[in-house]
């Protein structure tokens, strides 16, 4: 939230300085504006950035309410009687208000931890197979490619731009690093779980310390046997791995995917440019589903609410680790691309109103995200950590 604070400080005088030269230009700043005086590069900058930031906001709007729901209809579930609390399906608007969000997380946080206790300790056992987010390469590469061409640079492929511990794919022969599979699929698994075990397992399981060895068991520790999740190979190599494989094949992987930005090409040219494509492609990250299973004895609704709730908030906090640093970053670029246009608005006076609007909309559509993802990771700490 201080990230976005000090944008938002930095980024109001100059979007004031922009209106203000604007509407002072006159017909001679049209007419440079007009002929392209303002500069391709200014001007693709813009349009990217643009779209990254309805891109934000698209996701300001998915986030806030998914989450706003499913924090309502936990502490609901669980006897919440609190009138602060507001279920977004009934707003009828597109995004909940970041306020709002979090006093829905907040009761249902609440209502957790006072369910737990009421349970007793150790009653309750929470099993969670997180999801593996994506950033959408494609959709960078096809970006950088309109910020380069008129520099020419030509960006390396996926492969050179990703880094090696995030790069993944179809591995046709050893995979030496993290084996990643649906969480409804079991696959062969000779190293350390982190998901459901059913074989045997010898570690610390989620439910406790000790062993996990029953089917439904938790294993955050070796497995022997198959492995719902993901399956890190033990003695550097794993032979079955019937989904994604990341850290390292022992042949070129195909279909490759990276679960982070691509590093930006070398074009000094096109730095800002391709910066913004980085942060556009965070925030079309996708993640596979989570899997959330509960034992408790004498609540029905603690199991059956945290069951069909909590996978959205667990899902929702793992994205945040793929567009956090984006989030912020595009409220960034916003003010130094405001700023540039402000230091040639005799010329780029049409492409600075025109960025203007989107200027603003990035600062309350980063505030508003990070608050949302903020809410949801405290929510799934609070399950994970009264279980």
């Amino acid at each position: 939230m201080r990230t976005s604070m000090r944008v938002q400080q930095f980024l109001a005088p100059t979007l004031l300085t922009l209106a203000v030269m604007g509407l002072g230009t006159g017909c001679a700043a049209a007419k440079n504006a007009a002929s392209g005086s303002c500069g391709a590069s200014l001007t693709t900058r813009a349009q990217l950035l643009t779209t990254s930031v309805t891109n934000l906001e698209s996701l300001n709007v998915s986030v806030s309410a998914s989450v706003a729901h499913a924090c309502y209809q936990i502490a609901k579930d669980l006897g919440s009687t609190s009138t602060d609390i507001v279920d977004s399906t009934t707003t009828g608007t597109d995004a909940m208000d970041s306020a709002q969000v979090k006093k829905n997380c907040d009761e249902a946080s609440a209502k957790i931890s006072a369910a737990f206790t009421a349970a007793g300790s150790g009653s309750v056992k929470v099993s969670v197979v997180a999801p593996k987010c994506e950033v959408d390469v494609s959709a960078q590469l096809d970006c950088q490619g309109k910020c380069n061409a008129s520099v020419n640079c030509s960006a390396p492929d996926i492969t050179a731009q990703c880094d090696p511990g995030h790069l993944s794919g179809t591995c046709s022969a050893t995979c030496t690093g993290e084996c990643t599979v649906d969480a409804t699929v079991a696959a062969s698994c000779t190293g350390t779980c982190d998901g459901t075990c059913n074989g045997d397992c010898t570690g610390t399981a989620s439910s406790g310390t000790g062993q996990a060895t029953t089917t439904n068991g938790q294993c955050n520790g070796s497995c022997s046997g198959t492995c719902q999740g993901s399956c890190t190979a033990s003695a550097g190599a794993t032979a079955d791995c019937k989904g994604k494989c990341t850290g390292g094949c022992s042949v070129a992987v195909t279909a490759p995917s990276c679960d982070v930005a691509l590093k930006a090409p070398s074009c000094d040219a096109a730095a800002d440019c391709n910066a913004s494509c980085s942060s556009s492609a965070s925030m079309s990250a996708t993640c596979t589903k989570p899997s959330v299973s509960v034992a408790v004895t004498g609540n029905a609704s603690l199991k059956t609410t945290l069951e069909a709730n909590l996978p959205v908030l667990v899902q929702v906090a793992a994205q945040f680790q793929a567009v956090a640093t984006s989030v912020a970053d595009i409220a960034t670029q916003a003010g130094s691309l405001s700023t540039a246009l402000a230091a040639d608005i005799t010329s780029c006076a049409s492409v600075a109103t025109d960025f203007a609007a989107s200027a603003t909309a990035a600062v309350k559509a980063s505030a508003n995200v990070s608050v949302s993802f903020q809410a949801s990771a405290s929510v799934s700490g609070t399950a994970a950590a009264g279980s």
